[in-house]
């Protein structure tokens, strides 16, 4: 892994930043982010993709990312571990923002996996400590905000490339 900071990979991680803080922000005050949201997410990434040329300089990258959210996040749903704006925003990063932005590596595929995983498993462990940190302070419905522990995951992670 090499460090590499392109126009591209800043304005994706820029992007990405602003999304997350976005969604973070509707997930704790309303529990849910509105579907527009998400759309307009999804529809602002495959223009900063396309345009800057991403998709087509790292296609493998992008589809590992895509595959790993996906299935990682349909089974964490049927387990009851995530929500449906959780599973939207991570696919909107396996579109926008698939690896470790200020870095580039020889294997795309494992890079893909390994961010995408990373990303998944830090959020969760997050809200699972926070969770558990609220004690008898929980809401009712036990629903933790997980987005803005995904914006943390997702920071954190993009950190390896400074190291």
């Amino acid at each position: 892994m090499t460090f590499e900071a392109t126009f591209a990979s800043a304005l994706s991680f820029i992007a990405m930043s602003i999304l997350l803080v976005i969604y973070g922000t509707l997930d704790v005050k309303h529990r849910e982010v509105s579907n527009k949201y998400m759309f307009t997410g999804i529809v602002a990434s495959m223009i900063i993709v396309i345009a800057t040329g991403r998709l087509f300089e790292q296609p493998l990258l992008h589809i590992t990312a895509i595959l790993v959210m996906i299935l990682l996040s349909f089974a964490l749903y049927r387990l009851g571990a995530i929500g449906g704006a959780d599973i939207k925003s991570l696919l909107i990063i396996g579109v926008l923002s698939p690896g470790i932005e200020f870095a580039v590596w020889e294997d795309t595929i494992l890079e893909g996996i390994l961010v995408s995983g990373l990303e998944i498993i830090l959020m969760l462990t997050l809200g699972i400590l926070y969770w558990q940190l609220q004690g008898s302070n929980r809401p009712e419905k036990n629903v933790v905000p997980l987005i803005p522990f995904l914006l943390l995951a997702y920071l954190g992670v993009q950190l390896i490339a400074f190291l």
